[in-house]
Parts: structure tokens; sequence; C-alpha cells
């Protein structure tokens, strides 16, 4: 089974705060820092040795010399769990997305054990916690939605390069677009309906761009979604019983998505 680790959190996403919550990747690479030397300090002669380091007269004071560390969002421990529980009913109910339901109960779970953060979050963006939620699985799904290794698994064969690259300056400008659009919305004292609204075209538009692009579809992305965890006891994964002998006939092809039998 495949894990999937909590990365602390590092940037935000094209300098939008929201998703600093998620202690995930950003999507938007921050850009390399200059490599050329540091420019001599005004009032100092080039090349003039620098001043060493000043031992304090006293030892640190914790809290006061040093700035406290910032408390860090972390993934609940029975995060694997409650995913795998809502995929699992998911099918039961037959909802057509299980793999969507799965890694919403993920997000829910992971807002739920970061609370005071999401609360801080919201309030310094002008949203509410529920908005940042949405925000929060809609960073993490176009996340995983470009993770191109278990995308050309799902398509059966390599992704062009150069459609991978189409994918992910796609996403970049339509982040871009949204950041700019959401602050102005809330200086302007948009209304959550209006907000919710940028939220749905945001999502929208990536998702049918990001089809054409890939190839992908709705389907295949959330077999995406799912995960390995979430799948690994769905039924079309499960091994078979140990002391069952293996049949000589060739087995029965894969059934597609749309004509497999209701679970």
């Amino acid at each position: 089974m495949r894990t999937r680790t909590v990365v602390p959190a590092l940037v935000v996403i094209a300098g939008l705060a929201l998703l600093a919550l998620l202690g995930w990747q950003a999507l938007v690479p921050r850009s390399e820092p200059p490599t050329s030397a540091a420019a001599t300090p005004s009032g100092s002669a080039a090349g003039a040795p620098e001043a060493g380091p000043v031992r304090p007269r006293t030892p640190p004071v914790p809290g006061r010399d040093s700035p406290p560390v910032a408390d860090e969002p972390a993934l609940p421990p029975e995060a694997d769990a409650l995913r795998l529980a809502a995929y699992q009913e998911a099918l039961a109910r037959e909802d057509p997305r299980p793999g969507e339901q799965a890694f919403r109960a993920m997000v829910s779970a992971f807002m739920e054990h970061n609370a005071a953060l999401a609360e801080q979050q919201a309030a310094a963006e002008g949203l509410s916690v529920d908005e940042v939620e949405e925000l929060t699985f809609l960073g993490l799904m176009a996340q995983e939605s470009q993770r191109w290794p278990e995308v050309e698994q799902l398509l059966g064969g390599s992704l062009d390069p150069e459609r991978r690259t189409q994918a992910e300056a796609m996403l970049r400008e339509l982040d871009a677009d949204f950041e700019r659009s959401m602050r102005d919305l809330v200086a302007e004292g948009g209304s959550t309906e209006d907000r919710w609204a940028l939220i749905r075209s945001f999502e929208k538009e990536y998702r049918e761009r990001y089809f054409e692009v890939t190839g992908m579809d709705e389907d295949l992305l959330d077999d995406l979604l799912a995960g390995d965890a979430s799948r690994k006891y769905a039924p079309g994964s499960t091994p078979p019983p140990q002391d069952v002998e293996p049949r000589e006939d060739d087995p029965a092809p894969a059934l597609p998505r749309s004509a497999e039998p209701s679970r």
C-alpha cells in the first residue's frame, strides 16, 4: 500500500494564504533565490571582514529572546481509516463519486483537527470556515490531479510532456485569476453567494480544461482521488482466498465503471 506523507507547510498557493493551512506542498513553485553574492552593505568597504557573532551576556529566555515555534497543521492519526470508511459507505449507497467522497472526508477530518488554524485563516482572508474548507479541497484536488505517474497509470499510457506543462501552466493561470478575483470580491463586500459562485466557477473551469488537456475524465479523476488506501478493500481489488486453487481458463475481461454491477 502506498503511504502518503504530509509535508510541513511550505509556501502559499500563488500568494493566497488559504492553502498555507494545508501542510501540503504548494501547487505553484516558489521562485529560486538568487545565487549571486549578497550586496555589500552601505557604508562598508568592499572586501572588509564581517563582524563576528556577539556572545550574549545572559542566557536566552524561551519565548522572549526567540520567537515561539508556530503550530503546524497536521493530519489526524485516524485520517486513513476515516477515508476508507467514507469510501466503503459511498460504495454501499452506490454514490457515483466514491473517490471524491472519501477525499472530502479526509479534508473534513483535517479541518476539524486544525479547527483553530482554520478559523484564523478564514478571519484573515475575510471568508467563512466552510469556504476555506472548500478551497482546501480544491487545492488538494488540483494537486492530486497533477500526480503524473498515477495519471499515466489510469490513462494506460504516457502523457506527453508538453501536455503536462500545459496543464501546470493552466493551473497557475487560473489560480492567479481566482486569487485576484476573490480578493477584489472580499474587498468590495461581496455576498456569500457571490463568493461561492466564484469558487464553483473556478472548479468547473479547471476540471473542463484539465480533462481537455490530459484526456482524463470524471471517472478517472474519481479513481485518482480514491487513492490506494481508500481502494484497498474495494471489491475489484480484494485478494482471493489463499486456499482457492487458481483457475486454468483466462480471466474475464475487466468491465468499465459504467458496466460494473451494482455494489
